[in-house]
């Protein structure tokens, strides 16, 4: 009910605002409480103004005291009713926070149970108020983390779903809790991060098998390329031609691929071997047949892998070459025999061991034959190859052995005592390097050849003899040459000396050529003349020999024969001891027997 006149307007300023309720200012707890104290006091005094301004202007109008007493009453009435609205509305706030509070601590209570947390306590000081807001926070929070929850919850389902579909495995996740009803469960974080790892090792499943079915996949393809073979089933076509993520990638499909894989490989060495047998086949017809370098690598480089093209390729060149080895097959036989003599010699084979192969002294040229003599060769390579390093020490020893029969060859050659060139000192450093060498090279040679023949159960043979025995025969032979110079120089030596008792010694050792000096030189010595030299000298100047009794009358003694004796005597050689033939004998440390 409007108090003011009809058509008009108030125009009058309303009282001014107190500047403690200025927003901008902030108060304290005592200024708030004067502040609302102050506020009644000025609703009073409000009141008041406004009653007297009513007053003045009913008796301005002229209103009895009667009307003047109505008006107050319904003013009365109007601002009674505005109270109760203002509190009932209040109250009601009161209420709806009452509500509102209740309401949600039945649901922070609800959602502690499904998250499994602990409730928070609200304090029992806390206003209506600041309880349902902090109730309010609270179940918002925990509504935010169910959410999370589940929407966790279903992802790990869905991938879960996916993965046990293609890897064939049961569901091992609880379906019930994914349920879009309000009353479903809410997962823990412990089960949240069980199931997790569970899904993880699903996908790391996956994910190996996936890899390991893409190996054996490309290894397929490889192996069928090489094969030229087309996918011929239906589980292969799905394997090749289809994407692996939609195969079921269980251990049937891997083991079904892999065992797949296996017989293609299998198939692909059979075919593989049948082609290194050709080409093997090829070297030796090409070197018979002198074919070009150029030629070969270029059919070897059209023709590499084992497809079956290209194997048929092969089998049809060694049909023809050896369709040319056919008409030519004399040639190639003279060829292999002196490629096998060759060998012979490199082996040292005697002629025993050269004729246990009797095809090659045959002249019926036929095909078995080249085959015997290839395989002859073939044989004979391998064995060459097999103990070049024991035929490197037979080399090696043989060349020292000669040197030492050159030096002993030498050691009675008069011209070697010209010692032009330092030729003696030379012969002295090769004969001490035989001395050593010779010994541990023979050392060497012997545990050599001793395990040969215990693992070949034969003895190895040099020119049809047992190549250690044949050095023991060497060096016995030696030791008996070095026994028959010594006799045969002491034989001469002791011809020497009867001769010369019989007929007198001869002087041997030139005369000294005179010297002319100069005046402001040391006088020479003078060479003391004995009677004997005298006597030696007249005896040559055309005497002839004297008698025994002449000799010693022209005053030769014994002293005159141990001179002749020594000048005539060759240079001293030791023999070396002589050897046992068991062939267990010690190496020799010194070279003293050598030479």
């Amino acid at each position: 009910m409007s108090l003011s006149t009809p058509g008009k307007t108030n125009t009058k300023a309303s009282p001014a605002r107190s500047p403690l309720l200025s927003p901008k200012h902030k108060l304290t707890l005592p200024e708030l409480s004067r502040a609302r104290s102050g506020l009644r006091t000025a609703l009073g005094k409000c009141v008041e103004a406004a009653m007297n301004r009513l007053d003045i202007i009913w008796t301005d109008i002229g209103l009895g005291e009667e009307q003047k007493c109505a008006r107050t009453k319904v003013v009365f009435e109007h601002m009674q009713t505005l109270l109760d609205d203002m509190a009932n509305e209040e109250e009601a706030c009161r209420t709806k926070l009452k509500d509102s509070m209740t309401e949600h601590l039945t649901e922070y209570t609800k959602l502690c149970t499904e998250l499994h947390v602990e409730m928070v306590e609200v304090s029992e000081e806390s206003t209506l108020l600041e309880k349902e807001q902090m109730l309010r926070g609270m179940c918002t929070e925990l509504a935010k983390e169910k959410h999370t929850r589940m929407k966790c919850l279903k992802e790990l389902l869905s991938k879960e779903e996916q993965l046990c579909q293609v890897l064939c495995r049961p569901r091992s996740l609880p379906q019930d809790t994914a349920s879009t009803k309000k009353d479903s469960l809410c997962p823990t974080l412990k089960q949240l991060d069980e199931w997790s790892k569970s899904v993880e090792e699903l996908a790391k499943e996956q994910k190996q098998r996936l890899k390991e079915l893409n190996a054996t996949r490309k290894q397929l393809e490889a192996f069928w390329s090489e094969l030229e073979h087309e996918p011929s089933n239906e589980f292969e076509q799905e394997l090749m031609r289809g994407s692996p993520e939609k195969l079921q990638l269980t251990d049937t499909t891997q083991s079904r691929a892999e065992q797949l894989c296996s017989d293609c490989e299998f198939q692909v060495a059979e075919r593989n071997q049948v082609a290194e047998d050709l080409r093997c086949r090829l070297a030796p017809l090409w070197d018979r047949l002198q074919v070009d370098e150029n030629d070969r690598a270029s059919f070897l480089s059209r023709h590499q892998g084992c497809k079956a093209s290209i194997v048929q390729a092969l089998r049809h060149e060694v049909e023809r070459l050896e369709e040319i080895r056919r008409q030519n097959i004399g040639t190639f036989i003279t060829s292999v025999r002196q490629e096998i003599h060759l060998l012979w010699d490199q082996c040292q084979f005697g002629s025993k061991q050269r004729q246990t192969f009797r095809p090659a002294y045959s002249d019926d040229f036929t095909e078995e034959l080249l085959t015997l003599h290839e395989a002859e060769l073939v044989r004979l390579k391998t064995f060459a190859a097999d103990n070049s390093n024991l035929y490197q020490l037979v080399e090696r020893r043989d060349k020292l052995w000669h040197r030492l029969q050159e030096l002993v060859n030498n050691a009675n050659n008069p011209d070697r005592l010209s010692n032009r060139g330092g030729r003696l000192l030379k012969e002295e450093k090769l004969r001490k390097q035989i001395s050593k060498e010779l010994p541990k090279v023979e050392k060497d040679l012997r545990i050599v050849v001793q395990d040969w023949e215990a693992s070949n159960k034969h003895s190895f043979q040099i020119n049809d003899a047992r190549y250690l025995d044949s050095i023991e025969m060497q060096w016995d032979s030696h030791a008996q040459r070095k026994e028959a110079e010594k006799t045969k120089r002491l034989q001469d030596k002791k011809a020497i000396i009867e001769e010369e008792i019989k007929y007198g010694s001869r002087a041997t050792t030139p005369l000294k050529r005179k010297c002319t000096v100069s005046s402001s030189a040391a006088p020479a010595k003078k060479r003391k003349v004995t009677a004997t030299s005298s006597a030696a000298h007249a005896s040559s100047g055309g005497q002839g020999r004297r008698p025994l009794g002449a000799a010693n009358s022209a005053g030769l003694g014994a002293g005159s024969f141990k001179m002749a004796a020594t000048v005539r005597t060759p240079v001293k050689s030791s023999v070396r001891p002589a050897v046992s033939r068991s062939g267990n004998q010690e190496n020799h440390a010194d070279g003293t027997y050598l030479c």
